[in-house]
């Protein structure tokens, strides 16, 4: 085959990368949802139950989906690196359509980097301001 009908096999291979890198950032803000929608009927239960205690069953949510989104946004800039690879590759020759990541992004940055850490602490802080109030009660 020419080159030149190599280049919608690579656009195509990019669409694939990309489409990947959509299902992830979907996730993430799914993640979100649900955090939020958990500490919300968590603190609603512990207002109405009158027990603090169940404010930290909250907490803990609160850690595994942190924990889980911080996981989505590193493999999605994972496959983002990935992305980018690919299109600096010579578009000469046939594509492979590996969707292997050489080197995920490391954890702990990502889990306090500017799209994640605000919106966990500012659910951390909710819980534990709720629980403080609760007990003094």
């Amino acid at each position: 085959m020419p080159s030149a009908s190599y280049e919608a096999i690579w656009v195509e291979y990019l669409h694939m990368v990309q489409s990947i890198i959509s299902r992830l950032s979907n996730q993430s803000a799914a993640l979100k949802n649900f955090a939020i929608s958990i500490t919300a009927a968590l603190f609603g239960g512990a207002v109405s139950l009158n027990k603090p205690s169940v404010l930290f069953v909250g907490l803990l949510v609160v850690l595994v989906f942190w924990f889980l989104d911080t996981q989505y946004l590193r493999s999605e800039r994972a496959y983002r690196a990935l992305y980018d690879e690919i299109r600096s590759r010579n578009w000469a020759s046939k594509p492979d359509f590996a969707l292997t990541c050489t080197r995920p992004a490391e954890f702990w940055p990502l889990a306090f980097s500017w799209s994640i850490a605000p919106f966990y602490l500012l659910l951390v802080f909710f819980l534990l301001s709720a629980f403080f109030v609760m007990g003094m009660k």
